[in-house]
């Protein structure tokens, strides 16, 4: 089974208060073997507060279904669990205690799947995605694995990505008795589902952050444990195809991929993922799905769509990155590292502006912070401030940043850097540009205060990774804060 993808969305003020009651997924049934899938699928959920909740008007949702909003009065107790399902007799569906029935409304897919339990405003809790379910067994939540808050989000989440495979299930009962993690994974009992486990838990959990030279344009690898996610692509599907098979990027899956906004100099080079002979399967495609006339967008598409309806890839809009109306998902690499996908501006005009935004948090987020933003220009950095109130939540600081818009002056402001904070800045571009970029009124904006910058034309690829609480950040050549053959100065007085 893959590695759980475990998504988190804050909302409201009463959207949060429901997540703080830390209502999760702790197992799922969704290929049953003693009853049909019609009537044996189950979900089980834990609580994990002291206080009872009443799940009455809660949303269930799943890949390819309407979601269902829970009828009844239907209470989880303190520290316990609660099944719901396809019927609620054992007669029929294979013995399983279930508490509440969502009938028809939920089928939990053989292949490619995934699960949400969200509060009554849409928040989402907890959410779970899997791909082809061993038959007749379960697959239960790691027993021991932290629950956290989260100090930048008003969301819980689990920081262990990983579901194994647990015996024929234990639905409305701790699973595998609730013993410890250790224990857990040492009993002779479920010696192969701890070696499931094994796989996506004891990796290396490192994040190694590659901001890659791909000409004029924007491209970010990222890799945790087994995890691998992608911000934008560059111009050129060749030289992006090039960097992929030289980082051994071949026959793996990719979690996530955004497209930032439809630019081509940031979503052409993606088309690389899709040639089969790179064997490469996209989990999630992110993107804001605007309207273009644009031809290499078009096919970029109709490999996504070709991929979608044979269940390989979901299709992510980034103007509700959780299917839930809230702005803000999180997703989970399995090392352990946090991916933020946050809602851009949705009335923006400029594709600039309609830029997706990522938050990156290393698994000890002490260690590393990123943020990326496309080419959101002043208009969306406004917003982001004034409107959507990210730099409080889920908040903005960030040790590294990726320039907006190559380093021109209309991407960068006083305000955004005191918020942001960063201590390196990295800008992607080419050294020949009809730009004038890097704007030499951006480099004395970040001179005057005291953040440090690389950039690709000049220092190549800049690798970031943050092993423990420890960070580095090394260019493939060059020195910091260079000036490049194309700078020239903005028409724009000041970068504000």
């Amino acid at each position: 089974m893959a590695a759980l993808c475990i998504a988190v969305a804050s909302g409201t003020a009463a959207g949060a208060q429901e997540a703080r009651a830390v209502v999760t997924v702790s197992e799922i049934l969704a290929n049953p073997h003693a009853a049909p899938d019609s009537t044996g699928e189950w979900i089980e959920l834990q609580n994990h507060s002291n206080t009872a909740v009443n799940l009455r008007n809660w949303i269930v949702r799943s890949g390819n279904d309407r979601p269902h909003r829970i009828r009844d009065n239907l209470t989880i107790q303190p520290r316990g669990y609660l099944t719901l399902g396809r019927s609620t007799s054992r007669s029929v569906n294979g013995g399983a205690p279930v508490a509440y029935s969502w009938g028809a409304d939920i089928a939990l897919a053989n292949g490619f799947d995934w699960v949400v339990i969200a509060s009554p405003d849409g928040a989402t809790a907890d959410s779970a995605a899997w791909r082809r379910p061993v038959r007749g067994v379960a697959t239960g939540r790691i027993p021991g694995a932290p629950l956290e808050p989260d100090a930048d989000s008003d969301a819980w989440i689990t920081q262990t990505p990983a579901f194994g495979q647990g015996d024929l299930g234990t639905p409305g009962a701790p699973n595998v008795g609730d013993r410890s993690l250790a224990a857990y994974r040492n009993a002779a009992s479920v010696s192969a589902a701890a070696g499931q486990h094994a796989r996506y838990t004891n990796q290396n959990s490192d994040l190694v952050v590659r901001i890659l030279d791909v000409g004029q344009g924007d491209a970010t690898l990222i890799s945790n444990g087994s995890g691998i996610a992608l911000i934008d692509g560059g111009p050129d599907a060749s030289r992006l195809g090039h960097l992929l098979d030289s980082l051994g990027i071949r026959d793996t899956v990719v979690d996530l991929v955004v497209a930032t906004h439809p630019h081509a100099d940031h979503y052409l080079g993606l088309q690389a993922l899709f040639d089969t002979r790179r064997g490469i399967r996209v989990r999630r495609f992110a993107e804001n799905l605007d309207t273009s006339p644009n031809a290499g967008l078009r096919r970029l598409r109709d490999s996504v769509s070709a991929r979608v309806r044979r269940n390989e890839t979901m299709l992510v809009d980034t103007d509700d990155p959780c299917s839930s109306g809230v702005p803000t998902c999180t997703f989970l690499l399995a090392g352990g590292a946090r991916l933020q996908l946050l809602r851009p501006p949705p009335h923006a005009v400029e594709p600039n502006d309609r830029s997706a935004i990522v938050r990156l948090l290393a698994p000890d987020s002490t260690a590393l912070t990123m943020w990326l933003a496309g080419d959101a220009e002043h208009s969306a950095i406004d917003w982001m401030l004034h409107t959507a109130g990210y730099d409080t939540s889920p908040g903005m600081r960030a040790h590294i940043v990726t320039a907006n818009h190559h380093g021109s002056c209309d991407g960068i402001s006083n305000e955004l850097l005191s918020r942001l904070t960063p201590e390196w800045i990295v800008m992607q571009l080419a050294a020949r540009n009809d730009y004038g970029y890097v704007h030499e009124q951006t480099k004395s904006l970040l001179r005057r205060r005291g953040v440090r910058w690389y950039r690709t034309d000049m220092n190549g690829t800049v690798t970031i990774t943050a092993s423990g609480n420890r960070r580095t950040i090394v260019p493939s050549r060059g020195t910091a804060n260079e000036s490049g053959p194309a700078d020239r100065h903005s028409t724009q007085r000041t970068c504000r």
